[in-house]
């Protein structure tokens, strides 16, 4: 059944009926979400997350989120939410959420009251009431209210001399040969033939040419050959040669001498940096660090932070800030931030005068050093360094060489140097290690350890090796190797290893490493790890200890270890590592690696592996091997030029000057004065609009990158980057990072990032980032609940609950719970169950649940998502969608994809992609491949397993298999093995083993053995066990059985049975349950 879409109504052209049909690809293979999608394309093919279009456009393809509209194109495509428009435009195109207005517009197009405007404009258009008019503008065009405003602005915007600039969506580009610097705000972006360093959003890059060194942040490798300092920000890398300093706000670097919020200092080049964008200068003085911002600036002296802004002066002491004004303290020694000011003089608390000249500020994400005489203290989110002799202070994203004498320990979130009497008893450590949130001090280092989040860089390392959250900066180590979550840097360590959230640093351990609650304890330990007398290094994971004695370089992706002692570079597929000894480049089709032998460099763009010699934004780098670089697995390649890497990406090219990345885009620019964002525009110049003076008489709202102070009278609320503060009468829920206790009257809704109070009557539901409230018919029923509280993933809603309290990751739903308490990674909410407890990815469901989880007292069953316990009376079974559960009086299965759930009383099962609901009331099991529905006897990807039992759909792959057993699903992998006991998969990653037991898998890794039992494995310990059966492991416990059969746990004890078939869990009991096919958690059959 392929279901034939009308055509496009602009003659886009019919979309493909059947996007999983089989094909003998002469052309490039498209790779969506986990699936590959064959094509004979001749051209590029198109992307959409779930879907797969090819076509043989002659001209670049953009693609929105959720389908593909093929066309031959002449002209670039623009896709709005939804539809792909094709279009030989000779102008920009403008797209609009659900309609594409195409033009082959000579001008600018405007978008009005939800259709495209399109027109031969000469000059940017205005838009006005709901019309289009001409502006003929000269200058530059800024959208400020959802209006287009011409001309040489006064205001936020200076005229920067643009013959016609562009406006761009998010997740479009309309590109304008603007003859002045092209500015990029979250999704848009303003290019131009800038003669400067190029802005680079995440997933796009705009190459450089570099001749000199590279800059990696969080996914992103800039290679530059700057003349002056880089700084790095989360995401992005901006080199500048500033003139005057340069501010951001809200993810926009305004540049240029601001007469507004941040006023100029005569600074002769400071930057500001933002999570997002970084304008870098050639700074003579120390750099001040806020969160995602950097201030550099020539200061003589410190520089302060007001109300999100850096505020410089020639102050010749350090600047306490009192009200959201900036004096001047002439102190003489450090400075310190406490409770938001920052405190002057010497101190004599828990930060020592270090007789720094001139202290620096540093906040969360960023490290100013300066030429400090003294020690470096770490505080929560600050940093104070110095010119330290000894160890090295590490704050939460960066890392401050240092050389401290004596042991640093972390109190109260400081660091204290020297041989401390309290806490930490001195250790004669000859090189102290930091000690951060959740690690251990590691001694007998040759050189001194750096600790960045959960990372630790050990090595007497020649040069500084710098670390930020996803990338590491190598520096020819002839030491350690240092591990950031997402990349793993090599090295032929002397020392133990340290293990960070899904990386591992190999050692030469001579005992095996065990980690506890993000602890790597190195050694024999006779305690829950029993030595293992490894010859090899011991690989640690969050909760794992892997025995490997691998001859070669390890590469570990997002919670897994693949070992290989490859000759060639190694290909991820669908979540395995694919070892080849290609001589070229790998291509990733139809779930095979085909050697490519490339002679150019190799993109991924859209989830394509694109050879040869690119004409467009990636120019050859005559690269013997291209690199491709996958989320979490790095491919790599003996590279001439610099490789940039976005989330996903990697770009290479040999670029002259830097270039940053923002989040999707690419866009190069030169300012000559600072940058400023608001609105998530880029305003450039001295401000006199968006940001309004503060001394504000309510409560203040922070965004990520930006802060507003206020003097509330109420308690502040804090969620991912923003502070909502007010005098809430109810609870406050807060989202990762702060919890401020209050006393709603209604509960309040928090997103990820924003604080939404609601005095609703019923349930509130969170849809894509919207909270909405009220007594909703559909999804959600209303529940004035007496019961539990459903919790998605950054989003809680509150309730007198009389029910079990759900927490989530980041949230905690507390109760005084009558029932089963569900339990999210985390926190631990204790319950006085009457029935069995079932655990699924991170979650402890209660009930003896028939269908998913056997049925336990519901009608129907309840399913469970990652962060989400939804309960229902279902008839039938419930489907779940990531944050989503949706019931159903289905008769036949339902499958669900990440995104939407189309209820229906279907005859067959329901496929669910996600942002479309394909129905089909098909005969046998459904399976899902590149957001479609393909039922039964597939001939493309899916072959027609004729399967007994249903067939397993992971997300975005489907693995058909004739198996005799059950089948186990990774996030990602489906892992089909006639096992002759159960096997344990963890979400990433599973790893065959003809093992005699079965093979127990942690979050993150996969521990192969040759045991003559299973491993046990619980959240930070390994328990190692010969058991003759499986066992099972608790959230805390680990319950050894030498059970013949599959053991079950219920309510958080391990029942353990001989069963010859799998279990049925049941009103406490474990029954036998015979012929029937289950499909597997874990080691317990639901």
């Amino acid at each position: 059944h392929c279901p034939h879409p009308d055509p496009h109504p602009l003659g886009g052209g019919a979309r493909n009926p059947c996007l999983m049909e089989e094909a003998e690809l002469e052309g490039p293979t498209v790779e969506t979400e986990g699936l590959v999608e064959e094509a004979e394309l001749e051209g590029p093919a198109v992307e959409t997350e779930g879907l797969v279009e090819k076509a043989g456009l002659e001209g670049p393809t953009v693609v929105n989120e959720g389908l593909v509209e093929e066309a031959g194109l002449e002209g670039p495509t623009v896709e709005t939410a939804g539809l792909l428009e094709k279009a030989g435009l000779e102008g920009p195109t403008v797209v609009n959420e659900g309609l594409v207005e195409e033009a082959g517009l000579e001008g600018p197009t405007v978008e009005t009251a939800g259709l495209l405007e399109k027109a031969g404009l000469e000059g940017p258009a205005v838009e006005t009431a709901g019309l289009v008019e001409e502006a003929g503008l000269e200058g530059p065009t800024v959208e400020t209210a959802g209006l287009l405003e011409k001309a040489g602005l006064e205001g936020p915007l200076e005229e920067a001399g643009l013959e016609g600039p562009t406006v761009v969506n998010e997740g479009l580009v309309e590109e304008a040969e603007l003859e002045g610097s092209a500015v990029e705000t979250e999704g848009l972006v303003e290019e131009a033939g800038l003669e400067g360093p190029t802005v680079v959003n995440e997933g796009l890059v705009e190459e450089a040419e570099l001749e000199g060194p590279t800059v990696v942040n969080e996914g992103l490798v800039e290679e530059a050959g700057l003349e002056g300092p880089t700084v790095v920000n989360e995401g992005l890398v901006e080199e500048a040669e500033l003139e005057g300093p340069a501010v951001e706000t809200e993810g926009l670097v305004e540049k240029a001498g601001l007469e507004g919020p941040v006023e100029e200092a005569g600074l002769e080049g400071p930057t500001v940096v933002n999570e997002g964008l970084v304008e870098e200068a050639g700074l003579e003085g120390p750099t001040v660090v806020n969160e995602g911002l950097v201030e550099e600036a020539g200061l003589e002296g410190p520089t302060v932070e007001t109300a999100g802004l850096l505020e410089k002066a020639g102050l010749e002491g350090p600047a306490v800030e009192t009200a959201g004004l900036v004096e001047e303290a002439g102190l003489e020694g450090p400075t310190v931030e406490t409770a938001g000011l920052l405190e002057k003089a010497g101190l004599e608390g828990p930060v020592e005068e270090a007789g720094l000249e001139g202290p620096t500020v540093v906040n969360e994400g960023l490290v100013e050093e300066a030429e400090l005489e003294g020690p470096v203290v770490e505080t929560e989110g600050l940093v104070e360094e110095a010119g330290l002799e000894g160890p090295t202070v590490v704050n939460e994203g960066l890392v401050e060489e240092a050389g401290l004498e004596g042991p640093a320990v972390e109190t109260a979130g400081l660091l204290e140097k020297a041989g401390l009497e309290g806490p930490v008893e001195e250790a004669g450590l000859e090189g102290p290690t930091v000690v951060n949130e959740g690690l251990v001090e590691e001694a007998e280092l040759e050189g001194s350890a750096v600790e960045t989040k959960g990372l630790v860089e050990e090595a007497g390392l020649e040069g500084p090796t710098v670390v930020n959250e996803g990338l590491v900066e190598e520096a020819e180590l002839e030491g350690p190797t240092v591990v950031n979550e997402g990349l793993v840097e090599e090295a032929g360590l002397e020392g133990p290893t340290v293990v960070n959230e899904g990386l591992v640093e190999e050692a030469e351990l001579e005992g095996p490493a065990v980690e506890t609650e993000g602890l790597v304890e190195e050694a024999g330990l006779e305690g829950p790890v029993e030595e293992a007398g490894l010859e090899g290094p011991t690989v640690v994971n969050e909760g794992l200890v892997e025995e490997a004695g691998l001859e070669g370089p390890t590469v570990v992706n997002e919670g897994l270890v693949e070992e290989a002692g490859l000759e060639g570079p190694t290909v991820e597929t669908a979540g395995l590592l694919e070892k080849a000894g290609l001589e070229g480049p790998a291509v990733e089709t139809a779930g095979l690696v085909e050697e490519a032998g490339l002679e150019g460099p190799t993109v991924e763009t859209a989830g394509l592996l694109e050879k040869a010699g690119l004409e467009g934004p990636v120019e050859e780098a005559g690269l013997e091997g291209p690199t491709v670089v996958n989320e979490g697995l790095v491919e790599e390649a003996e590279l001439e030029g610099p490789v940039v890497e976005t989330e996903g990406l990697v770009e290479e090219a040999g670029l002259e000057g830097p270039t940053v990345v923002n989040e999707g885009l690419v866009e190069e620019a030169g300012l000559e004065g600072p940058a400023v964002e608001t609105a998530g525009l880029l305003e450039k110049a001295g401000l006199e609009g968006p940001v309004e003076e503060a001394g504000l008489e309510g409560p203040t709202v922070v965004n990520e990158g930006l802060v507003e102070e206020a003097e509330l009278e109420g308690s502040a609320v804090e969620t991912e980057g923003l502070v909502e503060e007010a005098g809430l009468e109810g609870p406050t829920v807060v989202n990762e990072g702060l919890v401020e206790e209050a006393e709603l009257e209604g509960p309040t809704v928090v997103n990820e990032g924003l604080v939404e109070e609601a005095e609703l009557e019923g349930p509130a539901v969170e849809t894509e980032g919207l909270v909405e409230k009220a007594g909703l018919e559909g999804p959600v029923e209303e529940a004035g609940l007496e019961g539990p509280t459903v919790v998605n993933e950054g989003l809680v809603e509150e309730a007198e609950l009389e029910g079990p309290a759900v927490e989530t990751e980041g949230l905690v739903e507390e109760a005084g719970l009558e029932g089963p308490t569900v339990v999210n990674e985390g926190l631990v909410e204790e319950a006085e169950l009457e029935g069995p407890a079932v655990d699924t990815e991170g979650l402890v469901e209660k009930a003896g649940l028939e269908d998913l989880v056997e049925e336990a007292g519901l009608e129907g069953p309840t399913v469970v998502n990652e962060g989400l316990v939804e309960e229902a009376e279902l008839e039938g079974p419930a489907v779940e969608t990531e944050g989503l559960v949706e019931k159903a009086g289905l008769e036949g299965p339902t499958v669900v994809n990440k995104g939407l759930v189309e209820e229906a009383g279907l005859e067959g099962p329901t496929v669910v992609n996600e942002g479309l609901v394909e129905e089909a009331g098909l005969e046998g099991p459904a399976v899902e491949t590149a957001g479609l529905l393909e039922k039964a006897g597939l001939e493309g990807r899916v072959e027609e397993a004729g399967l007994e039992g249903p067939a397993v759909v992971n997300e975005g792959l489907v693995e058909e298999a004739e198996l005799e057993g059950p089948a186990v699903e990774t996030e990602g992998l489906v892992e089909e093995a006639g096992l002759e006991s159960p096997t344990m998969v963890n979400e990433g990653l599973v790893e065959e083993a003809e093992l005699e037991g079965p093979t127990v898998v942690n979050e993150g890794l996969v521990e192969e053995a040759g045991l003559e039992g299973p491993t046990v494995v619980n959240e930070g310990l390994v328990e190692e066990a010969g058991l003759e059966g499986p066992t099972v492991v608790n959230e805390g416990l680990v319950e050894e059985a030498g059970l013949e059969g599959p053991a079950v746990e219920t309510a958080g004890l391990l029942e353990k049975v001989g069963l010859e078939s799998p279990a049925v869990e049941a009103e406490g009991l474990v029954e036998e349950a015979g012929e029937i096919h289950l499909p597997k958690k874990g080691n317990s059959y639901s």
